[in-house]
C-alpha cells in the first residue's frame, strides 16, 4: 500500500539532550572555556546526527493488512500485518502503530534484513456491528540514539463489515416452539406437509447431539457404550425456515414528539440488538447444513426479502444484510406482506422475531394463510431455544 504522509517529531529525550547542549554552550561561551563548549557542540552534533539518520529507510518498507472474516462482533478474530523490506539495508527499531476508537494495534521490530517478509498478528475484537473503518499504520523509528523520531503513515485496509453477535441455538427447543405455536407443523394451511424433525428410514447409530430428539436415543446401545447413541436416518427431509425480523425502536416519544429527533432508549436498543443476534443466529446456525430453503424477511423502512438455498455463502449474504439493520419508529409492515406476497414461499414454519407484541403476527397469518410463531425477546424468560453471546474483553 502506498505511503499518506510522513511524520516527524524530536522526543522528549531529544529536547532534555538540546536543552543540555544549549545549557552547557551558555555556560562554556559565558566563561570563555572552550573545552565546554566543544562538548556542546559534540552534543548537537549528535543530536542532528540523529535526526538525519531516524526513519531514514522506513519509506522503503511495504506493508499489507488481512482481516480474517467473517467477523462477528464481541468475538475476537485475527488481524495480520504482513512487512517486507526490500534488498538493501533495512530499518533498525520501527515501531508500528495503529489507534481507533475500537481498536488498538501495536509491534516492535528490533531489525529487519534486507528481502525480509515478517507477519504481525493481534487478535481483536469489535464490540458493535456494520462497517468499521481502521485507521492508518504509522511506522516510527528514532534509530540510533532516540532523540528524534520519523514516521510515515500507511494507508489503513479498507472498512470491515462486522456481523452481529452469535448465541447459541437450541435448534430441538425452537422446534419445539414452532410447533407449539403451528400445530399443522409449519406448513401452509389446508396442505399436508411433514414436520421438520420428521425421519425415514433408519440407517446407522451415531453420538447424541445438542438439538437431537430424545425419542431417537436407541437406550440398549447407550448404556453398552456408556455415552447417549442416538439412530441416524437416511433420507432427511428439508427443514426449510421463514423468518421475519422486526426492528421496532419505539413509536413516539415523551409528550408526543418526532421519535426520529430523539435518541432511542438504552432499553429499546438492547432489545433490538438482541433480535438482530436472535436472527442472525438462526440464519447462521440454519446454513450450516446444506440444501433447505430459507427465507429472510426485514420490515424495515425499505423491506427486505431473501430467499435461497442453505449453506455457507448464502449464510455469508443474510448476515450481511442483518449487519446493516437499523431500528425503525414505523416499520413499513404493509411492503414487507407486498414483498412477501410477491416471493414463492417454501412449505416452512414461519418464525417472527420482534422487540414488541404488535400485529404483525397476525397480519402474517392472514396474509400467508400459515400459523406465524411470535418471538417478542422484549419480555424476558419467553423463549428457552437461544443463549445470548457471552461478551469478550476488547
Amino acid at each position: 500500500m502506498g505511503k499518506a504522509a510522513t511524520t516527524f517529531r524530536v522526543t522528549r529525550e531529544g529536547w532534555i539532550w538540546l536543552a543540555a547542549a544549549a545549557g552547557l554552550w551558555g555556560t562554556g561561551a559565558y566563561k570563555g572555556m572552550n573545552l565546554i563548549t566543544l562538548l556542546a557542540s559534540l552534543l548537537l552534533a549528535v543530536w542532528l546526527l540523529n535526526v538525519l539518520l531516524a526513519g531514514r529507510r522506513l519509506p522503503r518498507l511495504r506493508c499489507h493488512w488481512r482481516v480474517e472474516r467473517p467477523v462477528f462482533a464481541g468475538t475476537p478474530f485475527g488481524l495480520e500485518i504482513e512487512v517486507e523490506a526490500p534488498a538493501g539495508p533495512a530499518p533498525v527499531g520501527v515501531r508500528l502503530e495503529s489507534q481507533g476508537p475500537q481498536h488498538a494495534l501495536a509491534w516492535f521490530l528490533t531489525r529487519l534484513a534486507g528481502g525480509d517478509r515478517v507477519r504481525l498478528r493481534q487478535a481483536v475484537t469489535l464490540p458493535q456491528r456494520g462497517w468499521y473503518s481502521w485507521t492508518a499504520l504509522h511506522l516510527s523509528s528514532g534509530y540510533p540514539h532516540g532523540l528524534a523520531e520519523r514516521g510515515v503513515l500507511v494507508e489503513p485496509a479498507g472498512p470491515t463489515l462486522v456481523f452481529p453477535p452469535l448465541g447459541r441455538l437450541h435448534r430441538g427447543r425452537l422446534r419445539r416452539y414452532l410447533v407449539q405455536a403451528a400445530p399443522s407443523g409449519g406448513g401452509a394451511c389446508g396442505r399436508p406437509c411433514r414436520l421438520p424433525a420428521a425421519q425415514t428410514e433408519f440407517h446407522a447409530l451415531r453420538s447424541f447431539r445438542p438439538g437431537d430428539s430424545p425419542r431417537w436415543i436407541h437406550w440398549r446401545t447407550s448404556a453398552r457404550r456408556g455415552e447417549l447413541m442416538v439412530r441416524e436416518f437416511e433420507d432427511m427431509p428439508t427443514d426449510n425456515l421463514v423468518l421475519v425480523l422486526e426492528p421496532w425502536l419505539g413509536d413516539q416519544g415523551p409528550g408526543g414528539r418526532n421519535p426520529s429527533l430523539l435518541p432511542p432508549e438504552p432499553r429499546a436498543l438492547a432489545a433490538l440488538e438482541d433480535a438482530v443476534s436472535l436472527a442472525a443466529t438462526i440464519c447462521w446456525d440454519w446454513c450450516r447444513q446444506q440444501g433447505d430453503r430459507f427465507v429472510l424477511a426485514v420490515a424495515g423502512r425499505a423491506p427486505a426479502v431473501l430467499g435461497g438455498v442453505t449453506g455457507k455463502d448464502f449464510g455469508l449474504v443474510l448476515l450481511e444484510s442483518l449487519a446493516l439493520v437499523r431500528g425503525e419508529a414505523t416499520p413499513d409492515a404493509g411492503g414487507l406482506l407486498e414483498r412477501l406476497d410477491a416471493t414463492p414461499l417454501p412449505p416452512a414454519p414461519v418464525l417472527l422475531v420482534s422487540t414488541r407484541a404488535g400485529d404483525l403476527g397476525d397480519r402474517l397469518a392472514g396474509r400467508l394463510h400459515r400459523p406465524v410463531a411470535l418471538v417478542d425477546v422484549s419480555v424476558p424468560g419467553a423463549y428457552d431455544f437461544f443463549e445470548r453471546a457471552t461478551p469478550h474483553a476488547p
